[in-house]
């Protein structure tokens, strides 16, 4: 092998000869072209590799241009291509900047830290395989065409989308996925803490729009109005709780009603401060509603029966009106129970006793106590009093009256009136049927009583079992305290019309046993009016006196029972 060294070699074409070729070949021994240059043109020189075609051109402001693939095992320094075309990875340490992106990025991938700035347009970037893929440091809009377009995010981490607040200043992590209209007027969004309040708000900007959650086709399932209201727009829709929907609240079309329904192990509870304030039972379906202290209230349907129950030391009570003027209560301190009218009056019911006071609550008027005896007074007089008691007591202030039909005096009590409807009125003292231990019925009349001792104390009406007889007696007071009135029959009138004055057993129309004193005696009657004088006794005899009280007897007729004489004589 020969070697050819040549220290310098010059070319120099003839300025006036440019149509000369101005080349230098290398070939080697084969005549293959190996290095081809190539100065014909002015200010340009191109270089052929292994062609005589010029695919390296160097130009007089040091361009290089070349036709062809370059292969090299690193590019140094600054490179400005006009078309770029990789097959292979390209590693930039620095930023790349470009007029345009070509391609449609499948395989531009393994991306991180990419930024598109300076509001960009026409540039698509896809990265996988790492958070933060894609910083967009102004504006970003996806568009495909003037109507719109379909942005997909498909993924398989926990989340696809991320909203950051990166801003310190402001509301702290605030953000917000927002809705325009053409003109980029915000219509509604979805944000957190957006307010600054640290809630997920969902907002719609329309005056008077809705917010609305749809099912497919557009149904309307749930709706908050502008004005607030929650509304469920389809019949038959129900607000359910629990892991089986155990609880319920819908309304039913079909009848019209609301319904609120517990379908729980025990039904359902409304709940103030942690603690029960209403339940219902699921299997009894008692209501009962608690306060502070305890159960206050209990509707118990196996009775069924209303409860309303204190805590031992506070009186329950149920009242009515807007200011409790009637009132229902159990007063703990008296073991007393009441039914109060603040203005009207107060009843009370203790031990089987019933009571009734004026709007005072203080005075009583009316009391059924526990044996049942009544009195209408202020208590000042018991009905079951051992003295003075009765079945019922009336005492009090009675009421004066003193009409033309009325006789003056203090009226403690009136029954009806007799008219031309009741024109048969009574005050009846009945008897039982058949009672063979009976005695009487009647009337006690006593306007004045003082000691023991025999003193008058009024009189007694009363008709007799035996006889049927009507009777009228005196009252006296009894020797002694311990012992009860002692009655003195006065009158009687039998069943047969008998009337017997001093005597109880008149066997004539008028039986009078004693003296009688009259101002003038007549006998008229039609027929043959008699006068009988007639001894009871065998011995005794008959006698009519006449006389003055200042004179004393001047005379009379005598009947002589012995001598069986009549003898009138003057004296």
């Amino acid at each position: 092998m020969s070697t050819l060294r040549i220290s310098n070699i010059e070319a120099k074409s003839v300025p006036a000869s440019a149509t000369v070729d101005e080349k230098v070949k290398i070939t080697n021994s084969s005549g293959d072209t190996l290095v081809f240059i190539d100065g014909k043109t002015s200010g340009i020189t191109t270089v052929g590799i292994n062609t005589t075609d010029g695919n390296i051109k160097f130009d007089a402001n040091s361009n290089i241009v070349v036709t062809g693939i370059i292969t090299a095992t690193k590019f140094v320094g600054t490179i400005e291509p006009t078309d770029l075309t990789v097959s292979g990875k390209v590693s930039v340490g620095g930023s790349v900047t470009a007029a345009t992106f070509y391609g449609n990025g499948a395989n531009l991938t393994g991306l991180s830290g990419v930024s598109v700035a300076n509001q960009a347009d026409n540039r698509l970037i896809t990265a996988t395989g790492t958070t933060d893929a894609l910083n967009g440091e102004a504006n970003l809009t996806f568009e495909t065409s003037t109507s719109g377009g379909t942005l997909t995010v498909a993924g398989t981490s926990e989340y696809q989308i991320k909203l950051k607040d990166t801003n310190s200043s402001g509301n702290a992590a605030e953000t917000a996925l927002a809705f325009t209209d053409s003109g980029d007027t915000i219509q509604g969004f979805v944000g957190f803490n957006y307010w600054g309040d640290g809630n997920l708000d969902i907002q719609n900007n329309n005056s008077g729009g809705s917010v609305c959650i749809n099912t497919g086709g557009g149904n309307e399932r749930l709706k908050i109005t502008s004005g607030g209201n929650i509304q469920l727009p389809v019949n038959g829709q129900q607000l359910t709780w629990g892991a089986s929907q155990q609880m319920k609240f819908y309304y039913e079309n079909s009848e019209d009603r609301m319904y609120l329904q517990g379908d729980g192990e025990y039904g359902f509870a409304f709940r103030v401060n942690n603690g029960n304030a209403l339940e219902i039972d699921k299997t009894t379906r008692d209501v009962t509603m608690q306060g502070a202290s305890g159960r206050n209230f209990l509707w118990d349907n196996s009775e069924p029966s209303l409860y309303l129950t204190d805590n031992g030391t506070n009186s329950a009570r149920l009242k009515i009106g807007t200011g409790g003027d009637l009132q229902l209560y159990h007063d703990v301190s008296g073991n007393v129970n009441h039914i109060s009218a603040a203005t009207n009056g107060d009843i009370k019911f203790s031990a089987n006793k019933f009571y009734f006071y004026d709007y005072t609550g203080v005075t009583q008027r009316f009391r059924i106590d526990a044996n049942g005896r009544v009195e209408i007074n202020n208590a000042s007089r018991p009905a079951s009093d051992a003295n003075e008691g009765a079945q019922l007591r009336v005492t009090g202030t009675p009421l004066t009256r003193n009409q033309y039909y009325s006789p003056a005096g203090h009226y403690y009590g009136s029954f009806g009136y007799t008219d031309n409807t009741y024109d048969k009125s009574w005050i009846a003292v009945d008897s039982s049927y058949a009672k063979s231990s009976a005695v009487s019925a009647g009337l006690f009349l006593s306007p004045f009583h003082q000691d023991a001792g025999g003193s008058g104390c009024g009189f007694t009406i009363k008709n007799l079992k035996t006889g049927n007889a009507l009777v009228f007696s005196r009252v006296k007071t009894a020797a002694s305290t311990g012992n009860p009135a002692v009655e003195e029959e006065r009158v009687r009138i039998t069943a047969a019309g008998n009337v017997g004055i001093g005597s109880d057993i008149p066997s004539k129309t008028l039986d009078v046993s004693g003296n009688i004193r009259c101002g003038n005696f007549t006998i008229d009657r039609h027929g043959d009016p008699t006068i009988n004088m007639v001894s009871t006794s065998d011995t005794g005899g008959g006698s009519i006196y006449f006389g003055s009280p200042a004179s004393g007897v001047r005379g009379g007729i005598l009947y002589d029972h012995n001598n069986d004489q009549l003898k009138i004589y003057f004296l």
